[in-house]
C-alpha cells in the first residue's frame, strides 16, 4: 500500500477557472442574442400591422386636412356688414396709421396715467388687506379678553378669584 501514491490534486487557489467562466460567458452571450432576436423578430408579428394602420390613419388625416383647407378657402366668411375684404395695401396703411397713433405722445401719456392709476389701486388694495388683518387681530384679542373676564367673574363667584383680579382684568 505504501507503494501506491495518491494522485496529486491542486488546491483551489491553484486551479484555473478561466475555461469554465469563458464557456459560461459565451453561452450567456449566445442566449442573450437569441432572446433579442426572438423578442424582436419572432414574437412581434403585429408590428407590421401596426405600421400599416399608422400609414392608413395618416393618409386619412391628411385627406381630412386637405378637405377642410379647401372648404375654408371656398367659404370666406366676412363679418356682418362687410361685403368684401379691402385690398392689402389699404389694410397695411391702416396698420401704419394705428402704429403712428400708438407712438404719439398723447397715447404714451395716457398709458403712463393708466399705469399710475393701476399702481394707486394696487397700493390701496394692499393697505386694505393690512387693515383687514389688523381688524381681525383686534377682534380676536377682544374676544379673548371677554372670555378671560367671564372666566375671572366665574372664579370670583366661586370664591377662587379676588375682586381685585376681576377689576384689573376689566381695566386691561
Amino acid at each position: 500500500m505504501s507503494n501506491e501514491q495518491k494522485p496529486r490534486t491542486k488546491s483551489v487557489e491553484q486551479t484555473s477557472m478561466s475555461v469554465p467562466f469563458f464557456t459560461l460567458a459565451a453561452i450567456l452571450f449566445l442566449l442573450s442574442i437569441w432572446a433579442v432576436i426572438n423578442e424582436v423578430g419572432a414574437k412581434r408579428v403585429w408590428k407590421q400591422y401596426q405600421a400599416e394602420f399608422e400609414n392608413i390613419a395618416a393618409d386619412q388625416v391628411r385627406a381630412e386636412i386637405e378637405a377642410e383647407v379647401a372648404r375654408l378657402q371656398s367659404e370666406t366668411t366676412l363679418p356682418d356688414g362687410v361685403d368684401k375684404l379691402p385690398p392689402l395695401p389699404q389694410i397695411e396703411q391702416k396698420l401704419q396709421e394705428a402704429k403712428a397713433v400708438m407712438s404719439s405722445s398723447e397715447y404714451v401719456s395716457i398709458e403712463d396715467q393708466i399705469k399710475k392709476q393701476e399702481r394707486t389701486v394696487y397700493l390701496a388694495v394692499q393697505d386694505w388687506k393690512i387693515f383687514k388683518s389688523l381688524d381681525v387681530e383686534h377682534a380676536f384679542f377682544y374676544e379673548e379678553a371677554l372670555k378671560k373676564e367671564k372666566t375671572l367673574e366665574e372664579q370670583a363667584a366661586r370664591g377662587e378669584a379676588t375682586e381685585l383680579e376681576v377689576s384689573n382684568a376689566k381695566a386691561e
